[in-house]
């Protein structure tokens, strides 16, 4: 693959995704979002924030950006706003899987699932570490070892659970992808049964901390200072990407055939041809 290594025009950006046909970078200096073409760079669209952002996510048809007081929701299309939301406390994380974008609020212990058309409905989890959303639910796991499934309407009261004992001591990323749950840890990218929880596989990566995973198709890619894809469908093991990164990765984004990964110190994105 080749590495074509570019300095994007934003001075302190801190989160990176894409939607639609774009990359989308926030920036936390001149509190914007930006949205680049994948394939030549170029800056498509540059969106004003309220506020400094703090967290970039994004599902079907909708850029998600978390700021220090609120959460605000963009066509990805038009880059106009759809919808804004007060947040309850600082320090929240956002995921986006299909059509619904996930809040964890650490101090509340509680989930927030949020609809297209922003809104939403709560459900309290205890002592999560990293979640990842999936098909009608959310695996989390948790500071007692257990990763936990939620399921159906997602209410308190309807929600059932399934536990699986998992290792959890240096796990930094989670992600449901081609049919699977994945969890980085301890060296090792560990394959889960989405419904019994069962470990079913674990292949060695590249580095021991991996902060870093995302889904593309059947695809993933993921890393700390080294980018990696594995397809199950296709490989034996994971694939190391040559790549010369200066700093750890920022967050990692694939759109239009090209892979984005944004180093975290110096605005600088490393662009990779993916097939």
């Amino acid at each position: 693959m080749n590495n074509d290594v570019r300095q994007i025009p934003l001075e302190k950006p801190i989160a990176i995704t894409s939607c639609g046909e774009r990359i989308w970078i926030a920036d936390e200096s001149s509190q914007s979002l930006a949205g680049f073409d994948p394939v030549s760079g170029e800056l498509l669209s540059l969106v004003t924030l309220d506020e400094e952002p703090t967290t970039l996510t994004a599902t079907a048809g909708l850029v998600v950006v978390g700021m220090v007081s609120s959460i605000m929701a963009l066509d990805a299309r038009t880059a106009q706003p759809r919808w804004q939301c007060a947040t309850r406390s600082p320090g929240f994380v956002l995921k986006g899987y299909l059509d619904d974008i996930w809040t964890w609020y650490a101090r509340e212990a509680e989930f927030d699932c949020i609809d297209p058309a922003g809104n939403e409905c709560r459900f309290e989890a205890e002592g999560v570490l990293i979640f990842a959303p999936a098909p009608k639910g959310v695996y989390w796991l948790s500071s007692r070892g257990i990763l936990w499934l939620g399921q159906g309407s997602l209410s308190p009261r309807e929600r059932t659970s399934t536990t699986s004992p998992v290792m959890t001591g240096d796990a930094n990323a989670m992600l449901f992808c081609a049919n699977g749950l994945w969890i980085a840890a301890h060296e090792e990218l560990i394959l889960c049964h989405p419904s019994s929880l069962e470990q079913l596989a674990k292949l060695p990566v590249p580095e021991r901390t991996v902060t870093h995973l995302i889904c593309d198709g059947s695809r993933l890619y993921g890393g700390f200072r080294q980018v990696f894809v594995y397809d199950p469908a296709a490989d034996a093991g994971i694939r190391v990407i040559p790549s010369s990164l200066d700093s750890p990765m920022c967050g990692i984004a694939v759109a239009k055939h090209k892979l984005w990964v944004l180093e975290s110190d110096r605005g600088i994105v490393h662009s990779f041809d993916v097939l």
